[in-house]
């Protein structure tokens, strides 16, 4: 509805007093702020428990990797619903996962790592292969530079070009969750993961300056 990154970076107050000072929406907004937080602070230092917003975010590594694996439910690949780790791993039967992981960690994407993966999907909530054992791979956080939309983008290629005929495109959605239809036009056109990453630097910069005067945490 709002041109906002999909990793906007904001806590829900913050982008709450951005809507409401930026997009013309009208509301009496309060947004009382939390003490002992700062932004570099992961949800894991925080000392509090973790409440699975929905069964399919039961954890925090599946919320780390929902930016970018979210993506897969605009394609026929599973996101690992039905699963013990929903979000944290994409899969097809037909997708070769260690000649997946290969490739991928050859990007040398800071701070990931891609692990060969079979899991089976049990009444999977999007009807993706419920029952059957698929190939794929893992998303792995190995420290804080870790950037899930980049690792999707890279595994969204390889894949794509891994199930040649079997690939399909759920083509409203996946454009309604990138936000454009700039990200599966590049991948059907062949562009590199640098070039469709960079093709969002000027309006990530933007946006970086359209929020800095919402920010209540430094």
């Amino acid at each position: 509805m709002y041109p906002v990154p999909m990793r906007h970076g904001l806590t829900p107050g913050e982008l709450a007093r951005l809507i409401v000072g930026e997009f013309g929406v009208s509301a009496d907004l309060t947004v009382i702020p939390t003490e002992g937080w700062t932004r570099e602070m992961p949800f894991e230092d925080t000392g509090l428990p973790w409440i699975p917003p929905s069964p399919n975010m039961p954890s925090i590594e599946s919320a780390l990797h929902y930016p970018g694996t979210c993506l897969f439910e605009g394609t026929n690949l599973s996101v690992g619903r039905g699963t013990e780790r929903p979000f944290q791993w994409v899969g097809a039967p037909w997708l070769d996962g260690d000649a997946l992981a290969t490739r991928l960690n050859g990007y040398g994407l800071p701070d990931t790592r891609f692990e060969a993966v079979r899991f089976t999907p049990v009444e999977a909530g999007d009807g993706k292969f419920s029952d059957e054992e698929v190939g794929g791979v893992r998303f792995i956080a190995t420290g804080p530079d870790y950037d899930p939309t980049h690792a999707a983008i890279a595994v969204l290629l390889e894949t794509y070009v891994q199930s040649g005929d079997r690939w399909e495109w759920r083509v409203a959605h996946f454009d309604r969750l990138a936000g454009t239809d700039g990200v599966r036009l590049g991948a059907v056109g062949g562009m590199s993961m640098d070039d469709i990453v960079g093709s969002w630097a000027t309006d990530l910069e933007s946006f970086q300056l359209q929020a800095a005067p919402y920010l209540i945490y430094r």
